[in-house]
């Protein structure tokens, strides 16, 4: 009964503590950065896009409102694709890591307004 017993107490102590991470981890954890390169294409001014999770747990599914994004540079579709004119897909759905942002360029007028909408926090 008692190897039972510390083995209850192990598992629970762990999901407690993995929920723990979990519950830290939002979508404010998402930082979208973006800055001018210097570069233009078309005539337009260059940005470059990073968007960072600056949580321990991956992030999955993240998507950015990105209401009006244009680009006369063509932007990889697998890196950030609108979807409906409002909403733009992170990184074909796949998971962000604390480590690994997310980088693209594109070029327009003047830089778009993008800000991180929703997640899927995966702590295991």
């Amino acid at each position: 009964m008692a190897p039972s017993l510390k083995l209850f107490s192990a598992f629970l102590v762990l999901c407690i503590f993995k929920q723990g991470w979990a519950a830290t981890c939002t979508i404010s954890n998402i930082v979208v950065t973006q800055a001018k390169t210097g570069a233009s294409v078309e005539g337009q001014p260059e940005y470059e896009v990073t968007i960072a999770n600056n949580c321990i747990c991956s992030q999955s599914n993240v998507m950015v409102r990105c209401a009006g994004f244009s680009s006369v540079e063509k932007v990889n579709p697998a890196l950030f694709k609108p979807l409906d004119g409002v909403l733009c897909l992170v990184n074909n759905g796949d998971g962000i890591f604390q480590s690994s942002p997310i980088k693209f360029k594109y070029a327009w007028k003047t830089p778009s307004d993008l800000s991180p909408a929703s997640s899927q926090i995966n702590c295991s």
